[in-house]
């Protein structure tokens, strides 16, 4: 809006998803609004496929969490805890 490309959400309702979607304005939204809010004045189709959809991409999501970042998490506390020892000369 602050570009005057989009023009204001027409309802609350609108306004309260988007801010809910992107609690920290301050880092910037993934979205901008004139993607997001046009979305939301069309409403939830909510299909079977649609649901096996965000399933898949939150069960993706979930096994990068558990499997991957917390296994490496380990290996990068360590460099974290005594940087020195894994970066000798370059500090």
């Amino acid at each position: 809006m602050y570009r005057r490309v989009t023009p204001p959400a027409r309802f609350t309702l609108g306004d309260a998803i988007f801010i809910t979607f992107f609690p920290r304005l301050v880092s910037g939204p993934l979205t901008r609004g004139q993607q997001f809010l046009p979305q939301l004045e069309h409403g939830l189709t909510l299909t079977a496929d649609n649901f096996t959809w965000g399933d898949q991409i939150f069960m993706r999501g979930f096994f990068k969490k558990m499997v991957v970042a917390d296994n490496i998490a380990v290996l990068v506390d360590q460099v974290y805890d005594a940087p020195s020892v894994f970066f000798l000369g370059t500090i």
